[in-house]
């Protein structure tokens, strides 16, 4: 019997899952999406296979927004409240989330490190007679 490991990359699984449905997976939703994989794989091979790991590849959220952005941001004090607000409750889904992947059978977390480098603007001006960004 053949052993099949699975990596997911938990970031893009997750924009990915949020852009078709209109809202985050659960632990569960990654398992199942895993297992539809792994049926899809079994069909096309003609050996059995089993499942050795599923590696979720993530990284912990940003825990306090404030004390790493404050001198850095532009905005006025109530709109950077709001959004501070959001940071901390989509922290606490986040930690949350990561602890019931690592409960789910065959799976295994892997977080990486999240590094805050400041603020840029995504709104870059545009040469319209060359068609590339300055």
């Amino acid at each position: 019997m053949e052993k099949v490991a699975f990596i997911i990359d938990g970031g893009f699984f997750t924009k990915q899952y949020k852009y078709k449905y209109k809202i985050s997976p659960t632990a569960d939703n990654v398992e199942h999406y895993t297992q539809e994989i792994f049926s899809f794989l079994q069909r096309g091979v003609k050996y059995p296979l089993s499942i050795y790991r599923i590696f979720y590849y993530d990284c912990p959220p940003i825990q306090n927004l404030k004390s790493l952005t404050k001198k850095h941001s532009k905005m006025n004090n109530s709109d950077f409240e709001k959004i501070c607000k959001v940071f901390q409750k989509n922290y606490h889904k986040t930690k949350q989330f990561h602890e019931e992947i690592k409960r789910k059978n065959y799976f295994a977390c892997r977080m990486g490190e999240l590094r805050f480098q400041g603020w840029k603007n995504p709104i870059k001006k545009y040469n319209h007679n060359t068609g590339n960004p300055h």
